[in-house]
């Protein structure tokens, strides 16, 4: 009677915003408490030298969308600093904090500077590819950065890592596994949002990227099998058929064992034989397309997504146990890991109802399972942008023409996921539907070099004014940068040496 008292009690006080969650374990509380504070609206920021307090999320936008491709949350690039620099440099990347509706004035938070003030389009645009560096993601620093921001530390040439946290500055926590001597370690490297890329499944492979010894792999979404009766190491607090990450590796009485997060238990060990590899689990990362499983009821609920329904992942938390994914119909979907599968490997269609892959794996059936592998002939490849051409049918005819980008390819039928731009649609056609286009960029579209030799031009931000069908290389007018002593220029580069800083404007 004294806890329905003290229920009823702030039932009252919190009026129609009290909800109350049915928390059965310690990881049924740690999800609320996350989703309280994500869904928090307003926080309370002093903006340093500005003498004004701004509500993050309060800034009167209605509804709480803001107009444009920039959010609350997004990751975004210094492209101008109308308001001075403020200690950000040009190329900085940094968090959205709020957005005044009136002036239409941006907040963000960088490593080096919180509140910084910049206006749309002329002093921040969306990094495509920072937004993508969620928690969850694959990532490996960046080919062009020669000196970290807080150094290298226990990154070595080659690693790579999975985001565990992305802070609210743009600082970056990521678990790499081991130290630079090779030991197992739980420490998290420190590294910023402008230093790192996403290692996408579409190319990675497991078995050659970074190896350890024997089957299992940093990042891996494994489980213990269903038929073992009990692990060597015993079960502990793991519940069977949870599914979580392979975080490290140690020796434990002369074996090799694997450190993993599952949603009931942090670091619990196993040995190779204890844990399988949950395939489709393992290609669950932020910005794949996803879809719920077949003949699964998710645990939150549907709110409002159906079977039928295609979204993005935004992230993963570092032990499977709440995954945030971009439905049409709802913006902010949250479930478990097992709750959802990427396009190119449906759940259903596996042989077997667990969709593990049991151990002994050899190198190249991981490889194989995660994207990697040998090559299969495919013309395209994930990212790719195409044109669709020569459909018939009368659902098809109005797709003829339009531009996508190659979401994922399926092996089995030889049919490509295609994600029609700016439509929201998603169609699955032959390698003979599908062309390249002349020319992927319109000019006038922003981007930032990376990947040059000439390294002083990293970083650089500029305008596409012209395209070389020859060559396949674009001419970018780059804006000058007087702390390197540039004026302004133009340079010939191929895609694969710029990011895109917003949704790139696609011919059609």
């Amino acid at each position: 009677s004294g806890t329905k008292s003290k229920l009823q009690s702030l039932a009252r006080a919190g009026g129609e915003m009290a909800t109350f969650t049915d928390a059965r374990s310690v990881g049924d509380i740690t999800s609320a408490f996350e989703e309280i504070v994500l869904q928090m609206r307003v926080t309370q920021m002093t903006i340093s030298g500005g003498g004004m307090s701004v509500a993050a999320g309060g800034d009167g936008d209605t509804p709480s969308r803001w107009p444009g491709d920039i959010q609350k949350g997004s990751h975004v690039r210094c492209i101008g600093q109308s308001y001075g620099a403020g200690g950000v440099s040009i190329g900085d990347v940094g968090v959205a904090s709020s957005r005044d509706a009136t002036s239409g004035l941006y907040r963000i938070n960088f490593p080096a500077k919180d509140g910084w003030a910049g206006r749309g389009s002329s002093d921040v645009a969306l990094d495509s590819v920072a937004e993508r560096i969620r928690p969850g993601a694959l990532v490996a620093v960046n080919s062009s950065v020669s000196s970290p921001r807080f150094g290298f530390g226990m990154y070595k040439q080659g690693m790579h890592g999975i985001v565990h946290e992305v802070k609210y500055d743009g600082i970056v926590m990521v678990q790499l596994g081991f130290n630079p001597e090779g030991l197992p370690t739980s420490d998290l490297w420190k590294s910023q949002l402008s230093e790192l890329e996403v290692v996408d499944d579409g190319s990675f492979n497991f078995a050659s990227h970074r190896p350890w010894p024997g089957h299992l792999q940093l990042g891996q979404a494994v489980r213990v099998p269903l038929g073992l009766g009990e692990p060597s190491t015993g079960w502990g607090s793991l519940k069977r058929g949870e599914v979580g990450y392979v975080r490290a590796r140690q020796i434990i009485g002369g074996d090799i064992a694997y450190v993993c997060d599952f949603l009931s238990v942090d670091g619990w060990k196993g040995r190779a034989a204890d844990l399988e590899v949950e395939a489709v689990a393992t290609l669950v990362r932020p910005g794949k397309l996803v879809r719920i499983r077949k003949g699964i009821t998710p645990r939150n609920g549907w709110g409002g997504v159906t079977a039928s329904s295609v979204g993005t992942v935004v992230s993963v938390r570092y032990d499977g146990g709440l995954v945030f994914v971009r439905f049409p119909e709802c913006d902010n979907w949250k479930g478990i890991l097992t709750e959802v599968e990427t396009l190119d490997r449906p759940h259903s269609e596996r042989a077997e109802d667990s969709g593990a892959i049991k151990l002994p794996v050899s190198p190249t059936s991981v490889a194989t399972a995660t994207g990697g592998g040998p090559s299969t002939g495919r013309k395209f490849q994930d990212g790719d942008t195409v044109v669709i051409k020569g459909l018939l049918t009368e659902k098809g005819a109005p797709f003829n023409g339009k531009t996508g980008r190659v979401a994922t390819y399926d092996e089995d039928t030889g049919r490509y996921q295609i994600q029609i731009v700016g439509g929201g649609q998603s169609v699955s056609l032959r390698e003979s539907s599908l062309m390249v286009p002349a020319r992927r960029y319109k000019n006038g579209t922003n981007v930032s070099l990376r990947g040059l030799t000439d390294t002083k031009h990293n970083g650089r931000v500029g305008t596409i004014s012209d395209f070389d069908p020859s060559t396949g290389r674009y001419t970018v007018s780059c804006l000058p940068d007087k702390g390197l002593g540039l004026g302004l220029s133009q340079v010939k580069i191929l895609p694969n040496n710029f990011y895109v800083l917003a949704d790139a404007v696609e011919l059609d």
